[in-house]
């Protein structure tokens, strides 16, 4: 096939007189072998058409082509290809088996061949014949991306009902035919634009044909979710898969016929909450967009079919996250390892069995006796004034492999010994930046006036945590409109634009007045740099933990008079005390919370598109530290204590655990949880009667040196 491509991109400049060959030349330069030959060449030669020489000559700019040596290259090349038709039919069949499989409706058939003619290789030779004919600088490359981007953004905003590839593939043919006439009229203009419009429509095909596959693999995926629960239960958890039916229901997919009830379709996933609250408030939002969507504005009902390609790609997504999530509840990872969570409650209760732990029996024949309760009280004391390690050991007898340590301990320690390590490395490399602008003196209390947004900046450690924000469109946007440091300027099409010619003008001065060096603006990318470095095993931790990656902010690119510098992502936190609800919420959140606030992402499914926050940002070049701290924190400790959750708060082992010690999950087991998740040494009780006591627990853990 690759051959072929590569065969097809030449023979593919029979399309254009402009890239035909000069009857009268190859006559003459092939001599009484021309009659043998012309049978073969034929339809490429015309008496105006272009020296060999000439059209051998453009295919040397053709990326990717192996190209023509001279015109009597070209000529032999030529002869010795195999016929189009021939190639054509031997490809198509190649493709349809490969693809569909022995297809005898004609309409398969038929857009099984246009899906084949219109490969890379015809949208090459477009782009080749279109470089050509404008005399353009441009590589075919940068054609050939620009044209796929716009069919890309074209064809995501077609109803699936009304995606056809065939109408594309038509388009492009008559814009080919429209070029060909231009060229015969010497209308190089005119011929251009056509050859654009075929460009265009090649790349639309394409994409239509590749939307419609995905379709198809999506439709096989939605299928699955028909098995039975019995079978679906031994390896999802079966409240996010009856979820993701009620969601594929509520757009009539499967043969349902389309409810668009959100309220009825969303109860599934209330009764994950009561079990996973983390989970639940990550879900929700995603699930409750599908089930908007899955109405219109009248309140009907939305067939899935009625969805554009985009809004459909949201559609599997959604369904996609909740499959993950629904095995992944199932799931464990011990030792780089997937295990079966029935495998791990299992062995923790054979092990808790050997230690001859007896349950209490409080609250099975009767109530629960106030001398009981006490008890509890007492035993949640001792409980959180033990460490987990000693608590671990004693329930595995002393073996530093049993169960408890393997499924309970391990994994959260070592998540904890790899932060600590990164962390120190990463902390280091950035404190040794700090260290190098502040011998350079760079770091004084000499306040910066900048007139020209109305603000006096305490220094340059505060202007350069400002700059921070610059480096992408997102941040920079937060940075200058939460400021009022900037405005948004409506074009002429209605389209708003950050107008960021105050912000500009200052800058210009303070490069004049030599108050920014080049020295600041390495800086700010090894800072940069130095956090976007993060980003690839936070991504994995967070598909882990989620069921997707995190889609990320596009750097945007600035020239300096000290050099071209890629620009990159900074922590856009909300200024705290310029911003009540932004205290708020610091007050509440947790290490997911975090994470997902400060990291560059744009949801998933029917959720995408960045949160238009446009707050005063922190100015603080502190705050890379702090994030630095929870990018890790989420990415080596997160997913350990999330695997932790599922054996300790639900499950077979969870329940007997409660039987013999009621009090030691809530006293001893979450309070690590949390103080490995938190990096802090000290976690309030949450046993019974334990706030009562909290100050005094606390003062003889850190009087004891006890974690």
């Amino acid at each position: 096939a690759d051959q072929f491509a590569e065969e097809a991109e030449r023979d593919l400049a029979k399309q254009l007189p402009a890239g035909r060959l000069n009857l009268e030349i190859v006559k003459a330069m092939l001599g009484n072998n021309f009659e043998a030959v012309r049978p073969k060449i034929g339809r490429m030669l015309s008496s105006d058409g272009l020296h060999p020489d000439i059209v051998a000559d453009l295919f040397r700019y053709a990326e990717g082509v192996e190209g023509f040596s001279s015109g009597r290259d070209l000529l032999n090349k030529l002869i010795e290809a195999t016929p189009p038709a021939q190639a054509i039919e031997q490809l198509t069949d190649q493709i349809v088996l490969e693809r569909y499989g022995d297809i005898t409706s004609e309409k398969a058939a038929q857009e099984a061949a246009d899906e084949a003619l219109h490969n890379e290789a015809m949208l090459r030779s477009a782009a080749t014949e279109m470089k050509a004919i404008a005399s353009m600088t441009g590589s075919v490359t940068a054609m050939t991306k620009a044209a796929k981007d716009a069919a890309i953004r074209a064809i995501a905003r077609v109803p699936i009902k009304d995606l056809r590839p065939n109408k594309y593939a038509a388009a492009a043919m008559r814009a080919g035919r429209e070029a060909e006439t231009a060229i015969k009229k010497k209308d190089m203009q005119a011929a251009v634009a056509a050859k654009r419009t075929q460009l265009l429509n090649i790349a639309m095909t394409q994409q239509a044909y590749e939307a419609q596959a995905n379709i198809r693999k999506a439709m096989q995926e939605f299928a699955r979710l028909r098995k039975a629960d019995k079978n679906l239960s031994k390896t999802h958890d079966i409240n996010l898969v009856d979820t993701a039916r009620s969601i594929l229901s509520a757009f009539g997919v499967n043969g349902d016929a389309a409810i668009g009830n959100p309220i009825l379709a969303l109860e599934p996933l209330k009764r994950v909450q009561d079990y996973n609250p983390d989970l639940y408030a990550v879900l929700e939002p995603i699930a409750t967009a599908a089930m908007i969507a899955s109405q219109d504005a009248r309140g009907n009902a939305v067939n899935y079919r009625s969805l554009t390609v985009e809004e459909f790609n949201g559609l599997r997504d959604t369904i996609r996250q909740l499959m993950h999530q629904a095995r992944a509840e199932k799931q464990i990872t011990v030792d780089g390892k997937r295990v079966d969570i029935t495998e791990a409650n299992a062995a923790l209760i054979e092990q808790l069995d050997a230690t001859g732990a007896k349950p209490t029996g409080a609250g099975v024949n009767k109530a629960v006796t106030d001398k009981e309760r006490t008890k509890w009280t007492l035993s949640g004391l001792r409980a959180g004034l033990r460490r987990m390690e000693g608590w671990v050991e004693s329930q595995d007898l002393g073996n530093f492999n049993g169960a408890f340590h393997t499924y309970l301990f391990r994994s959260v320690s070592d998540g904890t010994t790899k932060y600590r390590i990164v962390k120190n490395a990463v902390l280091r490399r950035y404190v040794d930046m700090l260290q190098a602008k502040e011998q350079e003196g760079d770091f004084t209390d000499t306040k910066i006036d900048a007139t020209e947004i109305g603000y006096t900046f305490e220094g340059k450690k505060e202007l350069l945590g400002a700059m921070l924000h610059t480096g992408n469109e997102s941040n920079m946007r937060k940075l200058l409109l939460g400021r009022n440091w900037g405005e948004l300027t409506e074009m002429p099409d209605g389209q708003k634009v950050l107008n960021t010619a105050k912000w500009d003008a200052m800058i210009a001065r303070l490069i004049n007045e030599s108050t920014l060096t080049k020295s600041d603006y390495d800086f700010l990318q090894a800072t940069w740099d130095l956090m976007d470095s993060l980003k690839a095993d936070a991504q994995q931790a967070h598909f882990y933990l989620y069921g997707y990656y995190f889609d990320e902010v596009t750097n945007t690119p600035f020239t300096t008079p000290f050099g071209e510098y890629r620009g990159g992502y900074a922590p856009a936190k909300a200024d705290t005390e310029l911003v009540p609800e932004a205290a708020i919420r610091a007050g509440v959140n947790e290490i997911e919370q975090d994470f997902n606030f400060l990291m560059p992402s744009t949801g998933n499914g029917f959720t995408k598109g960045r949160v238009n926050y446009n707050r005063p940002l922190v100015m603080d070049l502190r705050l890379v530290a702090q994030h630095i701290d929870q990018v890790l924190r989420f990415t080596y400790i997160q997913p350990a204590v999330s695997d932790t959750l599922k054996l300790v708060k639900r499950g077979e082992f969870a329940n007997k655990l409660h039987t013999i010690d009621p009090q030691v999950t809530q006293s001893l087991i979450l309070p690590w949880l949390a103080r490995a998740a938190s990096q802090s040494a000290t976690t309030p009780f949450t046993g019974a009667d334990g706030k009562a006591l909290q100050r005094f627990f606390t003062t003889l853990r850190r009087n004891t040196g006890m974690m």
